[in-house]
């Protein structure tokens, strides 16, 4: 798409992933939920957090978008550390990275709906998906790279089941894939060609 490999983007799920795992207190917890076994959909919805300066509670999966961005609010106030300058974690930040993403996949109430629509089912016909993809998050989490990076990926080939993986190849980075099959999942190879679907969340500028 664009300027990238058309199988390549980045989403609304994997621009949240990004923002709250830059959090320490969140990295800690994932990797303490997913050794005990917690289901990787439920953790995404229950993401708790406190320390001396505040608690957090993010919903990964769910949540509008104002109520996503009050929950990044809350991780930058509990601890403010960022591995280096250019790294992106506040509310304000997540606003302007919008744009970026294609129309499809931006965070809009009904792209988010699609999307855990298409995972769920495919979870739903291939049940140990879900165990991949804890295992994929949790070497992701574990690796204590600087950076981890969430994608979605459209290269399988047409006959290919869903699948999560994770990739330690670049230094400093550990990279998750949420990988599909190319039909059915991308509606087309051109950038912002089609509008994001609704409902919209209160102020989103898509809307207008």
């Amino acid at each position: 798409m664009g300027a990238m490999p058309f199988h390549l983007e980045k989403g609304w799920l994997g621009l949240r992933f990004d923002y709250v795992a830059r959090s320490p207190e969140v990295r800690d917890f994932v990797i303490q939920q997913l050794r005990a076994g917690r289901d990787p959909i439920d953790l995404a919805r229950n993401i708790q957090v406190s320390n001396s300066l505040g608690s957090a509670g993010i919903n990964l999966l769910d949540s509008p978008i104002q109520v996503f961005k009050t929950g990044l609010t809350s991780l930058w106030g509990m601890n403010n550390y960022r591995f280096d300058d250019d790294e992106k974690r506040t509310a304000a930040e997540y606003d302007a990275d919008q744009p970026a993403l294609d129309t499809r996949n931006r965070d809009t109430g009904g792209n988010r709906a699609a999307f855990m629509g298409y995972w769920l089912n495919a979870i739903a016909a291939r049940p140990a998906l879900k165990t991949e993809m804890a295992a994929a998050l949790l070497k992701a989490f574990e690796s204590k790279r600087e950076r981890l990076d969430f994608w979605w990926d459209c290269s399988l080939a047409d006959t290919d089941q869903p699948a999560v993986v994770c990739s330690l190849d670049v230094p400093r980075v550990a990279r998750v894939f949420f990988c599909t099959p190319h039909p059915g999942t991308v509606e087309s190879h051109l950038r912002n060609e089609l509008v994001a679907r609704p409902p919209f969340d209160e102020g989103d500028p898509l809307a207008a």
